[in-house]
């Protein structure tokens, strides 16, 4: 038995209690029986942090933007505080 993992967007239907697909499903039969998982997608965008706002001391927030920085290092961060000893 092999698993293929594939992500596809869907649209909730309550009314007939049923997901449609965005696009077609390639590659799978018709009334084939499949297993799914469902995420729900946040749309929040820019305004999803804002749940977390001053959920972490400075000290903390400083050490997670420090963190962030070192993972993405191209990305810029702004709005955060530099580092002790960093040029502002």
């Amino acid at each position: 038995m092999s698993i293929v993992k594939r992500v596809v967007n869907v649209e909730y239907d309550a009314a007939s209690n049923s997901l449609q697909l965005v696009e077609p499903l390639d590659g799978v039969e018709d009334r084939e029986k499949l297993q799914a998982t469902i995420e729900k997608r946040n749309d929040a965008g820019a305004e999803s942090w804002r749940p977390f706002l001053g959920s972490l001391s400075g000290a903390a927030g400083d050490d997670f933007a420090r963190v962030i920085d070192e993972m993405f290092p191209a990305r810029t961060t702004v709005g955060f505080r530099p580092s002790p000893g960093s040029p502002s």
